[in-house]
């Protein structure tokens, strides 16, 4: 059975649903690997080059996107999604067909995390693309217990400090994850 919890973002406050991968306790702490309970996305801006070999692809920042909403809206309309920012991440609302997902071009970056084009969207001036992870991300946070019986647990997510702190217990987690799936497989 899944379990979610809601990550509060440390700048905004705002709010996003995760679903808890897996947990570890470190010094009477409790740390989690989240993923998304919506579809995470990125969207990229198309920088011309003098061939189509020498495009580049630019990560668009969150801020940008108010003015290019309705453009995306209207691209998604026939997929029954939308796109929201919230807490600085990219988010694919609605229920996507599976033919969305089928036949995508596939794109690797320098970290060689892999991710599948699924639309372009041409704003008259821009040309971008929407992609999304092959690979569920996870977001490593701290479980906060609640303070009282009326109020929920809550995830909060880590400054880099913490973040390097952790690096080599979060690793040993997702191997330990990655060793459980690959037993699971050969049983099930």
């Amino acid at each position: 059975m899944s379990e979610f919890i809601k990550l509060v973002h440390q700048e905004s406050g705002e709010e996003l649903l995760m679903e808890i991968a897996a947990e570890m306790e470190v010094e009477d702490r409790v740390y989690a690997l989240l993923t998304p309970a919506e579809s995470m996305v990125n969207v990229l801006r198309v920088v011309p080059g003098e061939t189509e070999e020498d495009e580049e692809l630019e990560e668009l920042e969150p801020a940008e996107f108010p003015p290019l909403k309705k453009a995306f809206d209207e691209a998604l309309k026939a997929w029954n999604c939308h796109l929201e920012v919230r807490a600085d991440e990219f988010l694919l609302y609605g229920e996507p067909p599976e033919e969305l997902f089928e036949d995508c071009d596939t794109f690797e970056t320098e970290d060689e995390d892999e991710y599948m084009i699924l639309m372009e969207v041409d704003t008259g001036d821009e040309t971008y693309l929407i992609a999304a992870p092959i690979d569920a991300p996870y977001l490593p946070a701290e479980i906060i217990s609640a303070d009282s019986e009326d109020e929920d647990d809550y995830a909060r997510s880590l400054s880099e400090e913490e973040l390097e702190k952790l690096e080599k217990h979060f690793h040993a987690l997702i191997e330990q994850m990655r060793e459980e799936a690959e037993e699971e497989n050969e049983n099930g």
